[in-house]
């Protein structure tokens, strides 16, 4: 059998069960923390993408509880692409993006440095990358911060 390399990383799941964490009753005192996402702790712990300010929640929330420290530098974890991880790959054209969408350059410069934007300026960005690169970029599948909704 072949040793495991020094830059694998353990998945979620492994370290949960490592420390006794993938009981049930642990998975719900991680829930009920404030801001925890159901959904999110799911797929990460069935290896699905999610976005990086989420999973770095969970696993300082797991770092809490456990008291064992819990990083993307020591946890396995699938993360979404960013929007300028997915600019890059397709080489665009910002300026040019930004007419597409109709949108200010100024919400292209908030994405680049990963600060929110509002969702509807967010969507139309992504279906413009859409259209632009002939894949198919949302919301659920891109990690965009969004501004919160304000309800008057």
């Amino acid at each position: 059998m072949t040793e495991p390399s020094q830059t694998e990383k353990p998945s979620l799941l492994d370290l949960c069960i490592a420390h006794g964490a993938d009981d049930r009753m642990i998975l719900q005192k991680i829930v009920q923390k404030d801001g925890i996402d159901i959904d999110v702790l799911q797929k990460m712990l069935t290896k699905k993408p999610v976005g990086r300010l989420a999973a770095e929640q969970i696993l300082v929330a797991f770092s809490e509880l456990l008291g064992v420290p819990f990083s993307l530098d020591r946890v396995e974890v699938e993360l979404l692409p960013t929007f300028t991880e997915i600019a890059s790959l397709h080489s665009l054209d910002l300026s040019n993006l930004a007419m597409h969408a109709s949108v200010p350059y100024s919400i292209i410069d908030t994405l680049l440095v990963d600060e929110p934007v509002p969702i509807e300026s967010a969507r139309l960005v992504l279906e413009a990358i859409s259209r632009l690169s002939g894949q198919n970029y949302t919301l659920d599948t891109v990690d965009v911060r969004l501004t919160e909704v304000q309800h008057g």
